[in-house]
């Protein structure tokens, strides 16, 4: 068995993830994937997403990672103000995809719409990242997209190349 040639690979050296990142602007996106967990302190319930750039734009498939917070018990004035933030950010992707009142994560998956990305510089031993800072409606050129109407038949399960655009 021959071993493979690893070209002089260097496992200390840093990682770029610099090319993970998305330039500041506004994306097609959907998110594939959602789940709710309550934060380290117990108190805050926090919908971490994952959002993937639709196949018609430049950077189709790239992934952005949000943490939402919505919820919370904590009476820590910084912990209310990341909650009220967060609620703002969820209520601003629900209206963008015309969702009145969001009773399950579920409702928000496989739905385009255009989503606000900035950057977040690296700072204290983190990378650099993406943040979505506010979400508006998919626009065609008829105006606004309608609504996606829910499945009749029971819903498609959120898989990779199985997405409705």
């Amino acid at each position: 068995m021959s071993a493979g040639n690893l070209g002089g690979f260097d496992p200390n050296a840093p990682e770029n993830n610099a090319a993970n990142v998305l330039p500041k602007g506004e994306y097609p996106v959907a998110m594939v994937r959602s789940e709710v967990k309550l934060n380290k302190d117990g108190k805050t319930q926090v919908l971490h997403c994952e959002f993937q750039v639709l196949p018609s734009h430049e950077f189709a498939n790239k992934k952005i990672f949000q943490q939402i917070p919505f919820r919370t018990t904590n009476t820590d004035p910084g912990k209310q103000d990341w909650v009220r933030i967060g609620a703002t950010k969820l209520s601003s992707l629900a209206r963008a995809l015309n969702i009145p009142t969001l009773n399950d994560s579920s409702e928000l998956l496989n739905k385009p719409c255009i989503a606000m990305v900035k950057v977040k510089e690296a700072s204290d031993g983190y990378d650099a990242s993406n943040e979505i800072t506010k979400f508006k409606p998919r626009s065609t050129s008829q105006g606004i997209a309608p609504p996606v109407a829910p499945p009749v038949a029971a819903p498609a399960q959120s898989t990779p190349g199985n997405s409705p655009w």
